[in-house]
This record gives C-alpha cells, structure tokens and sequence, in this order.
C-alpha cells in the first residue's frame, strides 16, 4: 500500500516528514485518521495521542497540544503548538509541570493565568497518559 506525505509542524520544529501510510489523532470532535486518498479535510486538534504508521511499517507514538489538520490533495498538514514523540518526553517534567499548575489552578488564579495553568495541566497529563502507552 502506498502513503502518503505528512508533515507534522510546530512553531519551533518539523517534528515529522516523511511517508505515511497512516495517521490518527484527536480533533475536537473525537479521535480521527487518515490514510491515502482521504478526501480534503482540514479540522481543529485537541490534546491527545498520534499514531503514525510509516510507509515502511514503522510505529510511532507522540503527543500532541491544540492545533489543526490540513489535508490537501492528499498531502497532510498538522500544525501544532507543541509535539513529542513518546522518546522525547521527560516524565519528571511532566510530574513537576502537573503539581506546578494545580498549585496555580488551586491557588485562585483567574482569567488568562488560569486558562494557561489548565491548558499547560492538560498537556502535561496527556504527556504521561502516552508515555504510558507505550509501555
């Protein structure tokens, strides 16, 4: 089976470029994949797992925060404010990161503060919840 092409990009990297035969991701709708021919499609992300299958049949793992998905001419997009791959999660970051923000949430912080300690709380969680997937 053939693949397709899939960038996944951040502000700050490209996290993946290459080949794929599929990938699979939440949206803010539910969880989503997408493998070759797959209509055009663009959709908002939440934070969650990806699973890639790479052409060669490779596995990976990441995790992802809030962004979009662009598929285009079978070409797919995902911008992404922040991704790493399973191997690139530091655990203990991730630990310290959830106190950090449930101290600021449980502190009383309000407006823009307590959105960004929630939005950062979520990600941090997510990191651990896939860090765990894979074994």
């Amino acid at each position: 089976m053939a693949g397709f092409d899939l960038r996944i990009l951040t502000p700050t990297k490209v996290a993946f470029a290459g080949v794929a035969k599929s990938v699979s991701f939440m949206t803010t709708e539910g969880e989503a994949c997408i493998l070759r021919g797959h209509e055009d499609y663009v959709a908002p992300l939440a934070v969650g797992a990806v699973r890639i299958e790479t052409e060669d049949g490779e596995r990976r793992l990441g995790c992802s925060s809030y962004g979009f998905v662009n598929v285009l001419r079978g070409n797919v997009s995902i911008f992404l404010i922040t991704f790493e791959f399973v191997e690139e999660i530091d655990i203990a970051r991730a630990t310290e990161g959830i106190e950090k923000m449930s101290a600021i949430i449980a502190g009383g912080a309000t407006g823009d503060e307590l959105m960004d300690a929630k939005a950062r709380h979520e990600r941090c969680k997510m990191r651990l919840k896939v860090a765990k997937l894979s074994g």
